[in-house]
């Protein structure tokens, strides 16, 4: 995504603001949509963004949870360093959520992170809509 077409979507007024990225090969943007239908202004940018990206797009739409696709993966040993340097860019308190049929090559790493692992779906719905309902009560 160019910086002029990041600026113009994150400019738009609406509900809480979730990144979608994917990481390693996958079917589309079904992370994004989920979050659209709990009532999220999901922005999605398409797969394999660098994680230094996924960092900037985070800070510059203001994002209030960032969700990652991980596709079908043979052998990536990138992936959890690039999740160690998300983690890093997007600060300790931003939500995370991983998900996709390639999430247990990264299970350990996510839970270093402290990122929540989705195991489908209705799981990765569920977890937005109490996120939503914690941030309503100040919980989080």
């Amino acid at each position: 995504a160019s910086a002029a077409a990041l600026s113009a979507s994150c400019r738009e007024a609406g509900a809480r603001r979730a990144l979608s990225c994917a990481m390693a090969p996958t079917p589309g943007p079904i992370a994004a949509l989920s979050a659209s239908e709990s009532g999220w202004r999901a922005l999605y940018f398409g797969p394999n963004l660098p994680s230094e990206e996924i960092g900037y797009a985070v800070k510059k739409c203001d994002a209030d949870a960032l969700t990652l696709s991980i596709g079908h993966c043979l052998k990536d040993t990138t992936l959890p360093s690039e999740l160690l340097r998300i983690r890093r860019s997007v600060g300790h308190r931003l939500p995370i959520f991983i998900g996709g049929e390639g999430v247990g090559s990264v299970r350990q790493t996510a839970v270093k992170i402290k990122a929540v692992v989705v195991d489908d779906l209705t799981a990765f719905r569920d977890q937005l809509e109490r996120f939503m309902r914690d941030v309503a009560d100040g919980l989080q």
